[in-house]
């Protein structure tokens, strides 16, 4: 015998129904449903409205999963509640920490088991900010600092507590109102090795005006030995009393305050088998940039030059540092890579030494990048210079410019570098280089899919 689903009792019914499949929100609807049309005389009026009370009860039943779980699937979840690209800034908890706010147990396991990044800027070192860092340094894996006019070793005192610490970045800024606090490199070694074995990453920048002291790349490589990513400004890069190899290395920015010999560099290079990105600003001979494939077949990136503006803000191992397109030419095919020539003011590459270095690069180049005044650079074909592998192509001028030569003699670079990538699908040149003739030969490239000119009123006005 069926029952009429738009009885009191057919409702009950199929409210159960939903209620024991789970379905807590459609049960406490059909529930309700059947309360406002059945009588409240009815017998099974009581019935609806007693199983809706139950339904309801069900429905804000909460399970803390995060209190539960076993660590090792914690240890997935946390990442994606915690990102490590948002980092906690200033000891205030965002929007994308939200996770953290829900209970103390919550914020001990989470930070226990995610990628805590801390972030903060000093002006000096005060008993809150030591206070909160302390607290939160057992569980923090990458932590950012800008020092203004402050010193490394306050923060030394407290690296025994950064048990999981595996990213450090540390900026020390210039200070103009204040005396400068002392660069010491033998203090920062030092206090790199209390943290050293767990390091993965790091970053040491010490900008200062009026000491010429230097990081020894060899006494930091020594004292953080699991090293993947170092980027150091300034250092010094000799390694020639190094015995060993450090094939853990794979990604080098370094900033040079005075340029070093070739052989300084070859035997950097040659100490460091598995590198893959190799940036670099200047060395006594330029043209040893043509060279570094032959001691590092591995590497994918190469950048050579002064860096441009805002590059030396790039974190970790992020170093494209094409501050127009930052991220348009990341991915690369198997086995090619980028090279990214800046300007060297003057000592600007030559026509010839251009090619020469593109000559080299060839075979694996396929995305090119360059920041620099060429001037004079020929309208005519090399037929030795054959770049079919380059997918992508950006052409800036420096910033600041240099502005060593007329903006007529700088014309010429887009168009000579386009006659020889005929598979070129992305171009991005400044509209101040660009001619009726480079535009002409655009339409002949059959490959081109995108065009990106970038204004600059400054050089057009």
């Amino acid at each position: 015998m069926s029952t009429d689903p738009s009885s009191p009792i057919g409702y009950l019914h199929e409210g159960r129904a939903y209620s024991e499949r789970g379905y807590q929100r459609m049960a406490i609807n059909m529930y309700g449903q059947g309360l406002s049309e059945t009588a409240s005389s009815d017998p099974v009026y009581l019935q609806l409205q007693q199983a809706k009370k139950d339904a309801e009860e069900r429905d804000n039943t909460r399970i803390d999963f995060i209190s539960r779980l076993p660590m090792d699937i914690l240890t997935w979840i946390a990442p994606r509640l915690i990102h490590e690209d948002l980092p906690l800034e200033y000891d205030s908890f965002k929007m994308h920490h939200a996770s953290l706010l829900v209970s103390k147990t919550w914020r001990q396991r989470l930070t226990q088991a995610g990628h805590l990044h801390y972030k903060d800027c000093m002006y000096g070192w005060n008993s809150r900010q030591h206070s909160s860092l302390a607290q939160l340094a057992p569980f923090v894996k990458s932590l950012t600092l800008d020092l203004h006019g402050v010193s490394f070793d306050d923060l030394w005192s407290l690296t025994p507590q950064f048990d999981m610490l595996k990213r450090l970045s540390i900026s020390h800024m210039i200070d103009f109102d204040d005396d400068p606090a002392p660069f010491e490199p033998d203090r920062i070694v030092e206090g790199l090795r209390i943290v050293g074995d767990s390091l993965t990453h790091l970053k040491l920048h010490h900008f200062s005006i009026d000491s010429d002291a230097t990081l020894p790349i060899q006494s930091v490589l020594d004292a953080c030995p699991h090293l993947t990513t170092l980027n150091m400004n300034p250092v010094d890069p000799d390694l020639s009393g190094a015995t060993l190899t450090f094939p853990r290395l794979t990604t080098l920015n370094i900033y040079l305050k005075t340029p070093v010999s070739n052989q300084v560099v070859t035997k950097l290079l040659n100490k460091l088998p598995c590198l893959e990105s190799f940036s670099i600003n200047h060395c006594s001979d330029k043209m040893i940039v043509a060279t570094f494939l032959d001691h590092c077949p591995s590497l994918r990136y190469v950048e050579f030059g002064v860096f441009p503006c805002g590059s030396d803000e790039q974190d970790d191992d992020q170093f494209d540092t094409n501050i127009q397109f930052p991220k348009r030419y990341n991915q690369l095919s198997a086995g090619k890579m980028k090279l990214v020539l800046n300007n060297i003011p003057s000592n600007s590459f030559t026509p010839q030494e251009l090619v020469t270095i593109l000559k080299r690069y060839s075979p694996v180049l396929e995305t090119l990048v360059i920041s620099a005044e060429i001037p004079n650079v020929p309208e005519q074909v090399d037929a030795s210079l054959q770049l079919d592998h380059v997918k992508q192509l950006v052409v800036n001028l420096p910033d600041p410019p240099d502005r060593h030569h007329d903006l007529d003699a700088l014309v010429g670079l887009p168009g000579f570098i386009m006659r020889h990538t005929p598979n070129v699908e992305r171009v991005a040149v400044p509209r101040a280089q660009m001619n009726s003739s480079t535009m002409q030969l655009m339409t002949q490239l059959s490959h081109l899919k995108d065009l990106e000119l970038a204004m600059n009123y400054m050089l057009e006005s």
